[in-house]
């Protein structure tokens, strides 16, 4: 994904001011700043939620882009396998075990995958949204 002069503006206020930006091929990105800074805005540009907007995002292959933003949104009474699986299917990427798997040792999750979401710790569930996303 590369970002290219990408400038938004609320009323008078210039939230982002000519952004170029050139993500790398299977990259994991984290934006850390103020609150207010535009954070959340350039995440929306990103992923289209935001189109009023000057500058151009490029996306090589826009199938292979997840995102997460704000709290994951999870079902609590659900597994944490069983979540993967839905996620997996909704987006149209249908669920394949073996990806799974190496999703689930990478981010160390094997020991409570298969727990109901409700008993996991914030930063469970916050890996479990990045897995899915």
């Amino acid at each position: 994904m590369q970002l290219k002069q990408i400038t938004k503006t609320y009323g008078n206020n210039n939230v982002l001011d000519h952004i170029d930006f050139d993500f790398g091929h299977s990259q994991i990105v984290g934006l850390i700043g103020k609150n207010g800074v535009g954070k959340t805005t350039l995440m929306k540009v990103m992923n289209g939620n935001i189109v009023n907007y000057k500058g151009e995002v490029q996306l090589s292959n826009k199938e292979n882009v997840g995102y997460l933003i704000e709290h994951p949104k999870l079902y609590d009474n659900k597994s944490g396998l069983y979540n993967l699986k839905l996620f997996a299917n909704v987006l149209g990427k249908g669920f394949d075990k073996k990806y799974a798997d190496q999703i689930i040792d990478a981010f160390g999750m094997r020991s409570y995958i298969k727990k109901k979401i409700k008993k996991y710790s914030m930063g469970m569930k916050q890996k479990l949204a990045i897995a899915v996303s």
